[in-house]
């Protein structure tokens, strides 16, 4: 046969979740205000400063600890300057994230990573670490330069 009349129009579906960039924030440091920050091993990156922020969720706990409020998918940033740190990686709620660790061999330069981080329970708690198995000995010591200011940051966008 041959095809019928088209029908009626069904109820309307129910409505999906909203795409994008439901909140973001950006906490960093001048190379001056971290220069006492000698981390040893096992300690969290200071980040004291305020950036950007949508005031949706994300804000700091400490100057090196900041709460997630809501579960769901967080795109991470971080850019740090340093002098010897091997490596940083991300923790959350005091746990390594093995797939967040970023470095290099040695030497003074910058130390970028970028992950997502998948969140299951409310006021998870996201620090920048300078992972324990990473010492050999060394301290992470901030780069200096008197004749340039360099910045370290951490992003945060929750994106679900």
């Amino acid at each position: 046969g041959e095809q019928g009349p088209e029908g009626p129009q069904g109820p309307q579906g129910e409505q999906g979740e909203p795409g994008g960039v439901l909140s973001f924030a950006d906490f960093f440091a001048v190379n001056e205000s971290t220069a006492t920050a000698n981390l040893q091993p096992g300690e969290d990156y200071p980040l004291p400063e305020d950036g950007a922020n949508s005031g949706n969720g994300i804000s700091r706990i400490s100057e090196t600890s900041f709460r997630l409020a809501e579960p769901g998918s967080y795109q991470v940033m971080f850019c740090v300057t340093t002098i010897q740190t091997p490596k940083l990686a991300l923790t959350l709620d005091g746990e390594v994230l093995d797939y967040s660790v970023a470095g290099r061999p040695s030497g003074g330069s910058q130390i970028v990573g970028m992950t997502i981080v998948p969140t299951t329970q409310p006021d998870s708690v996201l620090t920048l670490r300078y992972p324990d198995e990473e010492s050999n000995g060394e301290e992470a010591v901030p780069a200096e330069n008197p004749r340039i200011d360099t910045t370290s940051h951490l992003v945060i966008i929750r994106l679900s």
